[in-house]
């Protein structure tokens, strides 16, 4: 392929810096870090603004018993001998120690006082406790994308050795000279389809690597491709997954209508949208494709089964890499979970939208695609 016709370009310097400073400040370390810095910063301030009521206090606590001793003292120098300065001193500490916290405990209990300490104190505990609860989702969440990203690795090396093997058997029975006509061309067509979905299975991922690194597929030149040829073309590559699938598949579309889009980019599109329905609808079900205009200026693809329906709680996650909602485990589905990923990314790159819809479980779903023209 030339290099003028080549399908992948980097992202700008913008989205790159963006796409770090987003895992940077998302990290497990830097967040602890952070919550730990505004939990000392918010303890410093708050010991800085009580620590000069408490020296406020002192002095007044002081000249209350001084004050209280200076004019019985001048009432009794007529009657009565000075008193010595030991005894002064034993009386100042002995009020002193009584009167400061009764004194500084009616400051704090002084309306304005009292609900200025209040609210200080629960702000400080709310962004204590919103800290500790962020923490803990954000490690479930940091968890649960841990899980399935195991599963991911999982499942890949059961698809990948799944079509390894039958290649492998398939050559191994075409060393045997003795294998008739029908036979031989069985045998090659079988190795043709395995190979076929490996090739799939490789495209997917390493084309989900490219869009999860910033790398995309826009930079292809649009031109004027035929809807209907795309998702006929879509229909041939997943032959592999059913013999029969161009017998379930109905196409309602305009023969003449056209898109001016990347080719590559939708063939993409539309096979992993029809892989979705193979693979969440029964065998021999059918699946139909419509094909319809939105607005004048939008053409609405819609892929609908008749399959195994999606829960309404993973109706908007089902787009995120990696993840796989509860009924393919149910069903024992197989697949990686990054298909509707590259549909949800290559969508938005192709400047259209794209959604699910689903009755519930068991009631069949459909993915709508909304596609500009020009």
């Amino acid at each position: 392929m030339r290099k003028k016709d080549s399908l992948i370009h980097h992202a700008p310097l913008f989205s790159r810096i963006t796409r770090f400073t987003a895992r940077l400040i998302t990290h497990p370390i830097f967040i602890f870090v952070s919550f730990q810095c505004v939990w000392l910063s918010l303890t410093l301030l708050w010991v800085l603004w009580f620590t000069p009521h408490l020296q406020h206090t002192e002095p007044s606590a002081e000249r209350e018993p001084s004050a209280e001793r200076e004019p019985s003292a001048e009432r009794n120098t007529s009657t009565e001998s000075k008193p010595s300065a030991a005894t002064t001193d034993s009386s100042a500490s002995h009020l002193q120690p009584t009167s400061r916290p009764q004194h500084l405990y009616a400051e704090m209990m002084q309306p304005g006082s009292a609900l200025r300490n209040l609210v200080v104190g629960l702000i400080m505990l709310g962004t204590l406790l919103f800290g500790a609860i962020w923490l803990f989702w954000f490690g479930q969440r940091k968890a649960s994308y841990y899980r399935q990203q195991q599963t991911f690795i999982s499942s890949v090396t059961h698809e990948l050795r799944s079509p390894i093997t039958t290649l492998k058997l398939i050559l191994s029975n075409l060393k045997n000279r003795n294998l008739t006509e029908e036979k031989y061309r069985n045998l090659l067509e079988i190795g043709h389809d395995e190979l076929e979905r490996l090739m799939q299975l490789i495209h997917n991922i390493l084309l989900t690597a490219r869009l999860d690194r910033g790398i995309d597929m826009i930079s292809e030149k649009k031109q004027k491709v035929t809807v209907r040829h795309l998702l006929e073309k879509a229909v041939e590559r997943n032959q592999a997954l059913d013999g029969d699938l161009a017998a379930r598949v109905s196409i309602h579309c305009l023969p003449a209508l056209t898109i001016n889009a990347p080719q590559a980019a939708l063939t993409t599109l539309f096979s992993n949208l029809l892989e979705n329905a193979i693979k969440y609808s029964p065998a021999g079900s059918p699946i139909h494709i419509d094909v319809s205009f939105y607005a004048g200026d939008y053409v609405d693809i819609t892929f609908k089964d008749r399959g195994y329906g999606i829960e309404e709680a993973d109706l908007k996650k089902i787009f995120k890499m990696f993840y796989r909602g509860a009924i393919s485990e149910e069903q024992a589905v197989k697949g990686t979970g990054v298909g509707l990923f590259i549909v949800k990314t290559l969508t938005k790159l192709l400047g259209g939208q794209v959604w699910a819809q689903s009755p519930g479980h068991l009631r069949g779903s459909q993915f709508v695609v909304r596609l500009p023209i020009d």
